[in-house]
């Protein structure tokens, strides 16, 4: 759930089983939606996650296929989410790249956290180069795992900062995507 570019309404954006992004607006404040319409995004059933950001882009991650959790991808919209043009793909390389989170945080970065090959947390960081245009810092990735391989990403703000936590069963150790032995 994102609000609309005017800030009166709610737009809603879900998976669904017919293989295509979903999209419904709300404009009550989210007290009530119409039925969602199938937009022209292919997901093959699998989470999705959008924010506007404080330039009021509409950013989306989620998987363009109909089959598969490969690739992970984001797109942007500057229309409420009624078109998208996909920005980049973030993971191409076979395997399973899945529940996705994301925030913008205080400085204006998108933090974004995804199930990377089922195996770990992968975190990327990603800076606005312009008007939707997105840029990947070098070393600004990073994976985290845990003995019981099952996560959940909350995210939460505190004060003008924003932090991603991460909380699992077992203890988390923290690995570089850079220089670090990505196994748990």
């Amino acid at each position: 759930l994102v609000p609309t570019a005017d800030g009166k309404g709610v737009v809603a954006l879900m998976r669904s089983r017919t293989l295509k992004v979903c999209r419904s607006v709300s404009t009550d404040g989210g007290r009530t939606f119409p039925p969602c319409e199938e937009i022209e995004l292919a997901n093959p059933s699998a989470g999705i996650d959008a924010v506007r950001t404080r330039a009021g882009q509409l950013v989306l991650i989620y998987n363009p296929t109909a089959v598969a959790r490969t690739p992970i991808s984001l797109a942007v919209s500057a229309d409420d989410g009624r078109t998208w043009r996909k920005v980049r793909d973030l993971e191409t390389e076979p395997g399973e790249y899945s529940y996705p989170a994301m925030i913008e945080n205080a400085a204006g970065q998108l933090e974004i956290v995804y199930t990377w090959r089922r195996t770990h947390i992968k975190h990327v960081r990603v800076e606005a180069a312009a008007p939707g245009e997105w840029r990947f810092p070098a070393g600004d990735a990073a994976l985290f795992s845990s003995p019981v391989g099952r996560f959940r990403a909350v995210a939460l703000a505190e004060g003008v900062s924003a932090l991603l936590l991460f909380f699992v069963a077992m203890p988390i150790k923290y690995v570089s995507a850079l220089g670090g032995d990505p196994r748990p």
